[in-house]
């Protein structure tokens, strides 16, 4: 069985606001969007390095069902 927390205890532990569904089970940590295997169960960390930007993922993992992210600004474009 893999371990989980639920994603009000994550935002807690990183002091960041609450989330909108504070039970959902996060059990997958993820930062490169292309090895995204599981999306009910996944975090998205959006880094933003030298060569890329996670934030520019943000609309297509959450179009596969991806529904918590850690980011550090909001993601341009037509999203929720």
């Amino acid at each position: 069985m893999t371990p989980s927390l639920p994603l009000g205890r994550i935002a807690a532990i990183l002091s960041a606001p609450a989330p909108a569904d504070p039970d959902l089970e996060i059990s997958t940590l993820l930062t490169d969007s292309r090895s995204l295997l599981s999306a009910a169960d996944t975090l998205f960390f959006a880094l933003t390095t030298k060569s890329g930007d996670g934030h520019n993922h943000i609309p297509a993992l959450y179009s596969r069902g991806v529904r918590a992210f850690v980011v550090s600004r909001r993601p341009e474009g037509d999203f929720p």
